[in-house]
């Protein structure tokens, strides 16, 4: 058993001792391949969110603004965004 550097870019694997990509079936998530000449085997990353539920607002649609009476939240409605990668 030897312990190898593993690359990940984007869901594919690479082997940085052999600068060698792994077949894209191989991919993150599958935490491991079995090869012709080896098996390559990882932890695949978590997925965990470091966010907490705090409390569910029940908003009411009034014109353009989104109104909570309980909670006393008051947004205004606009147009999308793509979130930033």
């Amino acid at each position: 058993m030897k312990e190898e550097d593993l690359l990940a870019e984007g869901s594919r694997v690479e082997v940085t001792n052999d600068q060698a990509r792994l077949p894209p079936w191989c991919n993150l998530q599958s935490g491991g391949c079995l090869l012709d000449q080896k098996t390559v085997v990882w932890n695949p990353p978590t997925t965990k969110c470091n966010l907490e539920l705090v409390w569910t607002a029940e908003m009411i649609q009034d014109g353009v603004y989104l109104i909570d009476h309980e909670w006393k939240v008051l947004l205004k409605k606009g147009c999308q965004m793509p979130a930033a990668p």
